[in-house]
Order: C-alpha cells, then structure tokens, then sequence
C-alpha cells in the first residue's frame, strides 16, 4: 500500500525541530484513492 504521507515541521533559527510538528494523509483531507502516494510531490 503507498496511501502516503506529509509531515510538518517547524524550523528555527538553529535549524529543524520536532516540536509542534503535524502530519496529515489523504484521508484526513478527504481523499480516498488508494496507492494515490499522497505528498510524494510535497517530499520530493
């Protein structure tokens, strides 16, 4: 299965962080095809 992913995390001055970070998938946005590899245009 490859329903895919994205993260979000917050930068600083001293770089990336994990603190508050956030993820979300197709289903949390509504969609519902699957192996559609969401974010893998956001991920590179």
């Amino acid at each position: 299965m490859r329903d895919g992913a994205d993260w979000v995390l917050r930068g600083s001055a001293a770089g990336l962080t994990t603190t508050g970070a956030t993820s979300f998938s197709a289903q949390d946005v509504g969609l519902t095809h699957p192996d559609a590899e969401f974010g893998s245009v956001l991920g590179g």
